[in-house]
């Protein structure tokens, strides 16, 4: 297995992406746009083109199987947040121009299936860090822990088909709250049925850092101000 990063491979360059892709079998593509909080219209229409790249990239170098990560998100808000489970088959169409966006990139997926490469595309929930479920109730019910991460995509790499050649599922943690169905054709079950006493000790060690560090950057900026307007 190869690890790579933007800064050894340029996935807006289709040539670049061909020689890096060159005698692998499978690929995991989780490159993205984003260098900042929160996404704009120009960073989605670059994950789509490099999205693009990479699966023409593919089937050019004898790629078999792609595993694109798409999102919970590609669904509606009513059942983002209701009460009923959901599955693939019964998905409601995003509200939002990011699930959209990951509605198009699941149908370049479903495309290159179409031409000979096998594609998992897979609907993740929310992966924190550290490990442990969002202090929001409404995104508590998408959490995907560290672990049914790493099983679920050793699952998708190590199946011996893709039946089709073109899967699509939701993923997200065993909490009795979640809201979705996490059926699939790869025998990969969610093991994470409870925050536990370790997560929530690392959930609250965490917000203390993270409130310890914006009190002291926030004493340094006034300090900074207050300086300047003595001067």
């Amino acid at each position: 297995m190869t690890w790579s990063d933007r800064s050894q491979l340029d996935v807006d360059d289709v040539d670049a992406l061909r020689r890096g892709l060159r005698g692998y079998e499978q690929v995991v593509h989780l490159a993205s746009p984003l260098r900042r909080p929160g996404w704009t219209s120009g960073d989605m229409e670059t994950s789509v083109r490099i999205t693009r790249h990479m699966l023409d990239a593919a089937r050019s170098e004898g790629v078999k199987r792609v595993i694109l990560p798409s999102s919970v998100l590609a669904t509606s808000r009513a059942q983002l947040v209701g009460a009923a489970r959901v599955g693939i088959l019964h998905a409601q169409p995003p509200d939002t121009e990011y699930g959209r966006n990951r509605l198009l990139m699941e149908a370049l997926g479903r495309t290159a299936s179409e031409n000979g490469i096998d594609v998992v595309c897979i609907r993740l929930g929310v992966i924190r860090h550290p490990d442990a479920p969002p202090h929001c109730p409404e995104l508590r019910l998408h959490w995907l822990s560290h672990e049914d991460c790493a099983g679920l995509f050793r699952a998708c790499l190590t199946a011996p088909i893709v039946p089709g050649r073109f899967s699509l599922f939701y993923a997200v943690s065993d909490l009795p709250e979640r809201t979705f169905d996490t059926a699939n054709s790869f025998g990969w079950t969610p093991r994470t049925r409870a925050v536990g006493f370790r997560r929530a000790a690392l959930l609250a060690v965490h917000r203390l850092n993270t409130g310890v560090r914006g009190r002291l950057q926030m004493g340094t900026r006034l300090r900074a101000i207050l300086g300047r307007i003595t001067h």
